[in-house]
């Protein structure tokens, strides 16, 4: 507020972020009844009266997290596969609605959720942001290039090498005990300067390679 010329300016600001969440919903009842992906049943929003606010209410399938539900356990190879399959199939329905969900990782997976950064892909994509999170962001979208659907099975390989490196990303020292910021903006560098990924360490030959291809540094 303190960067708005008044209360009508501040308002307007706010209301375009409320507009962004529904706008969230909406792409999210695109998927209603698909088996891989969270349910929306419905949202509200209530404005305030007496100052510049809103309530957003959104129903939802109710499902555990995948962080909660690993904490403490391992996922093996089987497990980890079935994961796989299951968000690829989340996958091929957004690439039949022309839909980059942008941010793939493991906060968001319950079935596949959040696809606040998501948006349909029309013919000119130049003009697509850098948006998502870096440690999952494909190359392409990370230098500000051209990209496409891929980039959301890049970071899905991404998630899946974590799962089977003993959860650390790559260019990560699995035998030090703590990470610092530096271990992971080196990391980062690494692997977006093209370096070939050291194959995840858990994971069986032919495992191990499917996920190194969907993580390719070429799309």
């Amino acid at each position: 507020r303190s960067e708005t010329e008044n209360e009508n300016s501040a308002r307007e600001y706010f209301e375009n972020i409320v507009e962004e969440c529904i706008q969230e919903v909406s792409t999210m009842e695109y998927f209603r009844g698909n088996s891989h992906i969270v349910s929306v049943e419905d949202f509200k929003v209530v404005e305030y009266l007496d100052e510049i606010g809103w309530d957003i209410s959104i129903r939802m399938e109710y499902l555990t997290s995948f962080t909660d539900y690993c904490a403490g356990r391992n996922l093996t190879e089987r497990e980890t596969m079935k994961l796989g399959i299951d968000l690829c199939k989340a996958l091929e329905y957004c690439q039949q609605l022309n839909i980059i969900h942008r941010d793939i990782k493991p906060e968001n997976i319950f079935k596949l959720g959040d696809f606040g950064i998501a948006r349909e892909l029309d013919r000119n994509v130049n003009g697509l942001s850098k948006k998502g999170t870096f440690s999952y962001m494909a190359p392409e979208m990370y230098k500000g290039e051209r990209y496409d659907n891929s980039v959301d099975i890049y970071s899905l390989g991404i998630v899946l090498y974590k799962i089977m490196n003993k959860n650390r990303l790559p260019f990560l020292n699995l035998e030090k005990q703590l990470i610092t910021y530096r271990d992971k903006e080196a990391a980062l560098n690494k692997r977006m300067s093209g370096e070939k990924l050291p194959p995840p360490a858990e994971a069986g030959k032919e495992f191990g390679e499917m996920i190194c291809r969907a993580c390719a540094y070429d799309p």
